[in-house]
């Protein structure tokens, strides 16, 4: 500890700058608190607020050292980690996923493992080293798991997904298909009239 009041490391003080844009309120308000709090634990950390448009530009090149960003959602955990951890989505200034920036070649092969998971046994196999990584390395710290909006009336159709059989989230901003292309046309495909 440092006579500032935080660690050093090498004589220098361990100091974190969280950015995020100011007009996202709820993840301003979440940062700021955790750069509150780390600050009582010792770390020099601040939170920085930016515009939308800059926020953007710095993670896609990867010049942050903390950010608060969300996730790709989906029926299995495969569309959330490959987002988090898949390196071919981390190419120079243009990320698309992977902020971080994480190259490992066994994530990659973990993740290849997942992709090509063929029954929920599978699944929950290829996910336990995937999920062992991230616990141990922390390349991401997952904070919390993002609802998945949905309503429908059932009074004229049938065949909407439901806890029983979640074959979609029904999210029409789209999860499983990338952000806004949504998911109605698979539930629609579901539907049958009641009668």
């Amino acid at each position: 500890m440092g006579s500032n009041g935080f660690f050093q490391k090498g004589g220098k003080t361990v100091s974190l700058t969280i950015i995020d844009p100011s007009a996202y309120t709820d993840y301003a308000a979440v940062d700021s608190i955790v750069a509150q709090e780390l600050r009582a634990a010792g770390i020099d950390a601040t939170f920085q607020g930016q515009s939308v448009d800059a926020w953007n530009s710095n993670v896609a090149s990867g010049n942050f050292q903390l950010t608060s960003h969300w996730s790709n959602g989906g029926i299995t955990p495969y569309n959330m980690y490959d987002g988090w951890l898949d390196s071919s989505l981390a190419t120079g200034n243009a990320a698309t996923g992977d902020y971080e920036r994480l190259n490992d070649p066994s994530v990659n092969a973990m993740l290849a493992t997942l992709a090509g998971a063929e029954s929920t046994a599978q699944q929950t196999a290829a996910l336990e080293p995937i999920a062992k990584y991230v616990a141990a390395n922390l390349p991401i710290i997952p904070t919390t798991t993002a609802s998945q909006w949905f309503e429908y009336n059932s009074q004229n159709y049938t065949g909407w997904p439901t806890q029983d059989n979640p074959y979609e989230t029904g999210q029409p901003s789209g999860t499983n298909n990338g952000p806004g292309s949504g998911t109605d046309e698979v539930v629609i495909l579901h539907l049958v009239p009641r009668g």
